[in-house]
């Protein structure tokens, strides 16, 4: 009813509607599924995703209990969840159950393999997760040891110890940030060649703008909304261009949802 519906959304305002709204999407993006239940009075709380399990029921098969791995019903439907506040899963102190109807499920991508539940879109860019964390692995070595060129240096005549000792105090003397831009004195060195590269050489924009063009896709959220580092440049600046993402946004991620 009408008035049903305004007092359940004034419920979920007073309780910090923003607030749950974010905590429910990051529920679906690294779990996969967001649960909310009725509580006292009018009051929505959230479950922890990582606490909940699924029961199923089948009228094909009334007496399956079987791993859903092994054998799964083409009936098999959600006949109600089950919460265990406790972090040790095998401890039931606390356990509640409730029923269809009286919990409500948000999973904007069903996992293929087990439809009734929802899959990470977070846990499919793992590979360019820990490609970011190389790059920046990289840029920091880069200005930790090379923000002077990186340099070759031939000498004639230098044993081992004499050797160390130079590339020693070489390094104390010009190595990294601290030292950047100093002049470079040398004795007995009979060549210096540079072997050093920069950013633009190594194409560090290109692969930042490949993983925020997956982020932003498997995320369904437009770049220019995400404010992805292409999306700040160019018409993607433009008005129309940028009201046109927050409409699809609306349309194509909320709206069906929320």
């Amino acid at each position: 009813a009408p008035g049903g519906r305004s007092r359940d959304l004034a419920a979920l305002n007073a309780a910090g509607r923003a607030h749950m709204l974010m905590q429910l999407e990051q529920d679906v993006a690294y779990a996969g599924n967001a649960f909310v239940v009725r509580g006292v009075g009018s009051a929505r709380h959230r479950l922890d995703p990582s606490r909940v399990s699924f029961v199923l029921g089948s009228n094909m098969a009334p007496d399956w209990d079987r791993d859903v791995d092994r054998f799964l019903p083409p009936d098999a439907t959600v006949i109600g969840i089950v919460y265990n506040p406790n972090e040790d899963q095998s401890d039931d102190r606390g356990r509640v159950s409730y029923l269809l109807g009286e919990f409500a499920h948000w999973m904007p991508e069903p996992d293929p393999a087990h439809p009734w539940k929802g899959g990470s879109w977070v846990a499919s860019l793992l590979s360019e997760a820990a490609l970011e964390g190389q790059i920046a692995d990289h840029q920091h070595k880069f200005f930790e040891r090379g923000t002077v060129p990186s340099l070759v240096f031939l000498s004639e005549g230098l044993d081992d110890e004499e050797l160390s000792a130079a590339s020693m105090r070489m390094n104390e003397s010009y190595g990294g940030t601290r030292n950047a831009f100093k002049n470079l004195f040398l004795s007995n060195v009979t060549d210096v060649r540079d072997v050093s590269t920069d950013f633009s050489k190594i194409g560090f924009d290109g692969l930042h703008g490949s993983i925020e063009v997956a982020v932003a896709m498997r995320s369904r959220i437009p770049a220019a909304i995400l404010g992805t580092r292409d999306s700040l440049s160019g018409s993607s600046l433009n008005a129309g261009n940028f009201s046109s993402a927050r409409r699809l946004l609306a349309d194509g991620w909320l709206t069906p949802h929320a």
